[in-house]
């Protein structure tokens, strides 16, 4: 029974010298698990939220200021260009209809700031709202 608990000690605090029968084994074993185990058991997918599952349009009070509001606005709401009338107008529109502390009242927008991810692409849009 000591000699098996002993193999058990080596197997798991890998104590075999390189080159030998039973450490080859472990390394056998080990690569048969990770190239032959489902990829089910792991859910190695990265997370990806679209803009469905996200809140297209989220507003907090800007911390300069009181009476402004900081708004983050969804990329795939809004078109490509990053600097047009038509950007401004979409943004007042969005958040006209969308941002619960806008809705029925009369605001402008201050700026409109694009806030790119790690592939360069633009996530949101931080907007400077003066109500």
């Amino acid at each position: 029974m000591r000699s098996v608990w002993q193999f058990l000690g080596r197997i798991l605090f890998w104590r075999y010298d390189r080159g030998t029968v039973p450490y080859d084994l472990l390394v056998i074993v080990i690569v048969a698990f990770v190239f032959l185990s489902p990829r089910r058991w792991f859910h190695d997918q990265p997370d990806i939220v679209t803009p469905s599952q996200q809140t297209p349009v989220v507003c907090l009070a800007d911390g300069t200021s009181p009476a402004k509001l900081r708004c983050h606005v969804d990329a795939g709401l809004l078109p490509r260009s990053e600097r047009s009338p038509e950007l401004q107008q979409r943004v007042h529109e969005l958040l006209r209809t969308r941002a619960a502390e806008l809705k029925g009242r009369t605001f402008a927008i201050e700026h409109i700031q694009p806030v790119p991810g790690e592939n360069g692409a633009v996530l949101y849009y931080d907007v400077s709202v003066k109500p």
